[in-house]
């Protein structure tokens, strides 16, 4: 197979078409010969002709127009906030998103429960997903990101000023689409609330007998551009409000960062906590990738398990966080310390 690549179009404007140009050809140290063996002379046909080009210069026929960088490795990230020096107090904590590794804002992911381009629900009417379970009231409340027509743009080139500006923006002509799996009493075809079903003929029915001895039929689908958070089923931001956060993050007003560089970072939202010379950014992060718990201010115990508790380490640590003092009679937390040495479970600093 051929090594070579289109560089540039290298012509020969004394020979013709039937010259043969190009039967042999020759490059040493900027020096390029090429061969025309059918080429005629006035007075010999045949005779050849041999053509030298050469660049003093030794330029490339290719050059950069952009690059991508080396990717920031956001899963190392562990938090970062914005504090005061001079008095120590934390002015705001830091959200950080990378859409293209799967990082939106927090707020916003806590509030979608799948994310995948294919619908996850099992339905008893229409031609998909009617085989194995199906879905109903069980389900009711939950978020569901369809990511088919969800494109980023490649932010991870180009220049440091480019990657700031780009960072989580959509491709053109995409979207985030954010659906809610609802109760109805009419099919999808018929539904006339707010918001937009994601099909009409894939829904769930299913009938119930109430108190008074009638059956009540329910219907259960996905509709999307709902506006209202669904509060009872643990939401706190609309399937709305959810997509405007991912299409257009800086419209939510969360101050967050995003790694352009292993050495540098753009912070958005937060120009009203930042002041030319008392203002420090704290970004904590690992150096390598672990399952240890970053959360180091917490434990997870198992609900309402009477036999579950926490650790002798962390209710010491609560008991001494309550008292005051610890067991040796010194303040906690240590009046020294800045503001954000101050919070977690470790006994120094």
């Amino acid at each position: 197979p051929g090594k070579f690549v289109y560089g540039q179009q290298i012509t020969d404007t004394k020979v013709t078409a039937l010259n043969d140009y190009g039967r042999s050809v020759d490059y040493v140290s900027g020096k390029l010969l090429v061969g025309s063996p059918g080429y005629d002379t006035t007075t010999l046909s045949d005779s050849g002709r041999i053509v030298r080009f050469y660049d003093t210069e030794y330029r490339s026929s290719w050059s950069v127009k952009r690059k991508q960088t080396k990717t920031v490795n956001t899963a190392l990230l562990d938090s970062g906030f914005l504090y005061d020096i001079s008095d120590n107090d934390v002015l705001t904590y830091l959200d950080y998103i990378d859409p293209l590794q799967g990082k939106i804002l927090g707020v916003a992911r806590e509030n979608i429960d799948i994310i995948t381009p294919e619908d996850p629900a099992g339905y008893s009417e229409g031609s998909i997903n009617t085989y194995g379970d199906v879905w109903g009231q069980e389900h009711v409340g939950r978020i569901w990101w369809d990511v088919t027509n969800t494109r980023f743009l490649n932010y991870n080139q180009d220049t440091e000023d480019y990657k700031a500006k780009r960072l989580g923006q959509l491709f053109a002509g995409s979207t985030a689409d954010i659906y809610q799996w609802v109760s109805s009493d009419v099919p999808p075809e018929n539904y006339q609330e707010t918001g937009t079903p994601y099909s009409i003929t894939s829904y769930t029915q299913l009938s119930d007998v109430i108190e008074n001895g009638s059956i009540k039929t329910k219907f259960y689908f996905w509709v999307k551009d709902l506006e209202v958070a669904d509060i009872f089923h643990g939401k706190t931001l609309s399937p709305v409000v959810i997509a405007q956060y991912i299409e257009n993050p800086k419209s939510s007003g969360i101050p967050y960062i995003g790694a352009i560089a292993s050495d540098a970072f753009a912070i958005y939202n937060s120009q009203s906590f930042i002041s030319s010379n008392d203002s420090v950014v704290h970004i904590e992060f690992d150096r390598e990738n672990t399952e240890n718990n970053i959360h180091a201010e917490y434990e997870l115990i198992k609900d309402s398990d009477p036999g579950e508790f926490l650790s002798d380490r962390v209710y010491r640590k609560l008991q001494d966080s309550f008292c005051g003092v610890d067991t040796a009679g010194n303040v906690v937390p240590d009046i020294a310390l800045s503001d954000q040495d101050k919070v977690g479970v470790q006994f120094r600093p």
